[in-house]
C-alpha cells in the first residue's frame, strides 16, 4: 500500500517538474501584454507601458515584469518607473483555496507632484465617473454599530442590495493581494505656496493580505531629505497601520483598523532655525478608526512631542468632497520642554503649565480651525533685562489666520504690565497691540507709566506713538523697525524732557557715560540698525536738539587748561589764573549723525556763577577721537584785561585726542592769545602816547 502511495506521488511531483518546465516554452506569456496594458489603461487616466514578461512556475506561478512605467495623461514625466517587477501567486494559496498575488517593486522610481490647487498628479489617474455611474452607485451611510449591520433588515430585497452596493464575487472575499517595495525612490514636489521639494532613497514598503477576509497589514519604513521654504527635514520615518475589513452578506460595508508613526528619526528644522526638533527627541502619532466608504470615525488620535501630548477624536469625509471635523486637546503643557524644539527659549528659562484646545472643521482646502492657549503661573527669566524671573499668565485665541492675545499680565520685581491685542493674517502677518504698564524695569532702570500702541504691517513692526518716563523725566516717541532685515533696520523720532544724561548715555552708549551730566531734554528724527550693538553707533543717521541743564561737559579741562595758556605768555605770566566753578548752567548743542561720525554744531555752554560761556563746534570719530574748536568768552571779567574785553572771545582753544583723555592744542591756542594781548598792550601804549600828546 505504501509502495503504490509512493508511486502516486512521485509520479505527482515528476508531473509538476515536468508542466513547470514545459509549459512556460508552451504558453507565451508576453503575448499578453497589450492586452493587460490596454486593459488598465481604460481604467485609469493614463498610459501604463510594460517591458517583456516571463514566466515561471518554480514554487508557484511567477512573472517577471522586465520594466514597468505610469504616466498621467498630459503629463511628459512619468509618475512610476521600475526596471525590475514581478508578480507571483505561491503554490500553498491553490492547495488552500484563497488566491494570494504578491506584486513586488524593485528600485521603483516615484515621482508625486502637488499643484497648487491642493491636488497630486497621483489623483489625476484616478478617472472622473459619469453622471450615470455616480447615481447609480448611490450614498453609502457610515454607521459603524457593527450589531445594526449584522441585524440588517431581512425585508431589503437582493435588487436593492446589488444597486446600492455591489456583491463581492465569491472567489474573491478568500482572495489576498500583497505589495512589497524593495529600495524605492520617491521624489515629492509641492507646488502650493511655502512648498518645496521633498525627496526619500530607500523606501521599504510592505503591505500584506491586501483582500476582504483578514487584517491588512502595512508597514513603511521611509528616509526623508529635503528643503522648503518653511521647513528642512532630514531622517526617518517609520509606521505601522492595520485595516480590517468588515463584511455583511459578501459587501464590504465598514473597515477599522490603526495607524502608528514615529517620526523620532526624523530631523526637522523650520522658521529659520527658531524651531528645531533633532533625531533624538520622540514624536510619536497614534490613530484608530472605523468606517465606510464616505466616511471615517476617528475614535482615538494621540500626538507625543517629547514631554508634551495631545489628544483628539473626529470624522473625516472622504466622499463628495474630502473634509475633516476634528476635536484636539491637551493636558497640562510643561512650558520648559518646549526649550528642546524652540532653542530660542532657552535664554528666558521658561516654565508654568498650558492648556490648549482646537477644533478643526471643514473641507480639506479650506480648513476652518478656532483654538484656545491658555497658561497659568508661568514664569520668565532674562538676565540681561530683568534682574529676577517675571511671572505671567496668558489667555489667547487662534484661528487658521490668527492669533488673538486676551489678556496677559506679567508682575515680578520692578515690574507690573498688561498686553491686549490680535495677529490677522498669518500668510503677511498684521497685528495690532495695545501695551498698559505701570512699571516695567530693565537692566535695573525702571520705565513707568506706560502707554503703547503695537502695530505689524508687511513685516514692519510699528509703535504709532509710547508715552513714558524714564531716567527722571518722560519720553513721547514713535517708531518702526524691518523685522526681515539682517540688523533690524529702525527708525525713531520724539522728545524726552528732564532726562538724567548721564544715565540715559550708560544704558544706550556706554562709552560716553563719563562726558555728560545734567537734565536734559531733546527732539530726535533718528535710523539705524538694531544689531549687532558693535554697528548701533556706525550705522546711525539722524540728528538730536538737546538742551541740558545744571550739569557738567567733561570732554575738556577748561580752568587747566587756561592756566597752562598764561604761563607760556610772558605778558599774561604776572596775573593769576581765575578759579572757576565747576559745571554749567545750560547746554545746547545740535548732534547730526552718519556712519559713526558725530558732528556737534553748534555747541553753547552758559557756564553757572564764576565761569566762562562756550562756543564752539566739535567733530568726534567712531573711536571717539575729537577735533573741537571752542571760543571763551569772559562775560565776568575773570581773565587778564589783556586779552579779555568782557564781551568778545577771549580765547580759542582746539582740543583733540580722546573725548575720555582730551588734549588741548597749546600751541593754538597760546598764538592766538599772544597776538591778542600784544595787540591790547600797542593799544595801550598808543593810547597813553595820544593821551601825553593831547594833555
Amino acid at each position: 500500500m505504501l509502495k503504490k502511495i509512493g508511486i502516486v506521488f512521485g509520479c505527482l511531483i515528476l508531473t509538476f517538474i515536468v508542466t513547470a518546465v514545459a509549459l512556460p516554452m508552451i504558453i507565451n506569456v508576453d503575448d499578453y501584454r497589450p492586452e493587460i496594458e490596454e486593459a488598465v489603461n481604460k481604467q485609469i487616466n493614463g498610459n501604463l507601458k510594460l517591458g517583456e514578461l516571463n514566466l515561471s512556475l518554480w514554487g508557484g506561478v511567477k512573472v517577471r515584469i522586465k520594466s514597468i512605467q505610469v504616466t498621467v495623461t498630459g503629463e511628459k514625466k512619468p509618475i512610476l518607473t521600475t526596471d525590475s517587477a514581478y508578480v507571483n501567486i505561491p503554490l500553498f494559496s491553490f492547495l488552500t483555496g484563497s488566491a494570494r498575488l504578491n506584486a513586488v517593486l524593485e528600485k521603483p522610481g516615484v515621482r508625486i507632484v502637488r499643484y497648487k490647487n491642493g491636488k497630486t498628479n497621483a489623483m489625476r489617474l484616478i478617472p472622473k465617473a459619469s453622471k450615470g455611474e455616480r447615481k447609480g452607485k448611490g450614498s453609502v451611510k457610515s454607521d459603524f454599530v457593527t450589531d445594526e449591520i449584522k441585524t440588517a433588515s431581512a425585508s431589503t430585497s437582493a435588487t436593492e442590495s446589488s444597486t446600492k452596493s455591489p456583491q463581492v464575487p465569491a472567489f474573491l472575499v478568500n482572495a489576498a493581494l500583497g505589495l512589497r517595495i524593495i529600495q524605492g525612490d520617491i521624489l515629492f514636489t509641492d507646488k502650493m505656496p511655502g512648498g518645496g521639494q521633498y525627496s526619500t532613497h530607500g523606501v521599504e514598503l510592505d503591505v500584506q493580505n491586501f483582500g476582504l477576509k483578514e487584517t491588512i497589514e502595512l508597514t513603511l519604513i521611509m528616509p526623508v531629505q529635503g528643503v522648503s521654504k518653511v521647513a528642512r527635514l532630514n531622517g526617518v520615518l517609520r509606521m505601522q497601520g492595520n485595516i480590517t475589513p468588515i463584511m455583511s452578506r459578501s459587501e464590504v460595508r465598514l473597515v477599522s483598523g490603526g495607524i502608528r508613526m514615529d517620526m523620532t528619526e526624523l530631523a526637522v528644522s523650520a522658521g529659520g532655525g527658531a524651531f528645531q526638533k533633532t533625531n533624538k527627541v520622540p514624536l510619536k502619532f497614534d490613530m484608530e478608526f472605523k468606517g465606510a466608504e464616505a466616511e471615517l470615525q476617528i475614535s482615538k488620535m494621540k500626538i507625543e512631542a517629547d514631554k508634551l501630548t495631545l489628544h483628539g477624536a473626529g470624522a473625516l469625509t472622504l466622499k463628495p468632497k474630502m473634509a475633516m471635523k476634528f476635536t484636539i486637546q491637551s493636558t497640562d503643557l510643561d512650558l520648559a520642554s518646549f526649550e528642546e524644539m524652540v532653542p530660542m527659549l532657552k535664554a528666558y528659562a521658561l516654565k508654568g503649565a498650558a492648556v490648549t484646545k482646537v477644533n478643526i472643521e471643514g473641507p480639506t482646502d479650506k480648513l476652518k480651525i478656532q483654538g484656545s492657549l491658555n497658561v497659568k503661573k508661568g514664569s520668565v527669566s532674562y538676565p540681561a533685562m530683568f534682574k529676577a524671573p517675571i511671572s505671567f499668565e496668558a489667555k489667547t485665541g487662534f484661528t487658521e489666520d490668527s492669533f488673538s492675545v486676551l489678556s496677559l499680565t506679567a508682575s515680578g520685581p520692578g515690574t507690573d504690565m498688561k498686553l491686549s491685542g490680535k495677529v490677522r493674517n498669518f500668510k503677511s502677518p498684521r497685528f495690532d497691540f495695545k501695551l498698559n504698564s505701570k512699571i516695567i524695569t530693565l537692566k535695573n532702570v525702571p520705565i513707568t507709566d506706560i502707554k503703547a500702541a503695537i502695530k505689524l504691517r508687511n513685516m514692519m513692526l510699528m509703535i504709532p506713538s509710547a508715552n513714558f518716563k524714564t531716567f527722571g523725566g518722560t519720553v513721547n516717541a514713535s517708531a518702526s523697525m524691518k523685522l526681515n532685515s539682517p540688523g533690524l533696520d529702525y527708525s525713531t523720532k520724539g522728545k524726552a524732557s528732564g532726562i538724567s544724561a548721564k544715565d540715559a548715555l550708560t544704558m544706550y552708549f556706554p562709552r560716553y557715560k563719563n562726558t555728560l551730566t545734567g537734565t536734559a531734554r531733546a527732539n530726535w528724527n533718528l535710523n539705524g540698525k538694531s544689531f549687532p550693538e558693535a554697528v548701533r553707533l556706525l550705522s546711525m543717521k539722524g540728528t538730536i536738539d538737546m538742551n541740558a541743564q545744571d550739569g557738567s561737559f567733561k570732554t575738556a579741562d577748561i580752568e587747566g587748561s587756561i592756566k597752562k595758556i598764561m604761563s607760556k605768555i610772558p605778558i599774561l605770566k604776572k596775573n593769576k589764573a581765575p578759579k572757576l566753578d565747576e559745571g554749567f548752567k545750560t547746554l545746547y548743542a545740535k548732534l547730526s549723525f552718519n556712519n559713526g561720525i558725530i558732528v556737534a554744531n553748534p555747541v553753547k555752554i552758559l557756564q553757572r556763577g564764576r565761569g566762562f560761556d562756550l562756543r564752539g563746534r566739535s567733530v568726534i570719530d567712531p573711536n571717539l577721537n575729537q577735533d573741537t574748536y571752542i571760543d571763551v568768552y569772559d562775560p565776568n571779567r575773570l581773565l587778564p584785561k589783556e586779552i579779555s574785553d568782557g564781551k568778545s572771545s577771549a580765547l580759542q582753544l582746539h582740543i583733540k585726542g580722546s573725548l575720555l583723555e582730551p588734549k588741548v592744542d597749546y600751541g593754538y591756542t597760546a598764538s592766538s592769545a599772544a597776538q591778542k594781548a600784544v595787540k591790547s598792550q600797542g593799544k595801550n601804549l598808543i593810547k597813553k602816547a595820544l593821551d601825553k600828546f593831547l594833555n
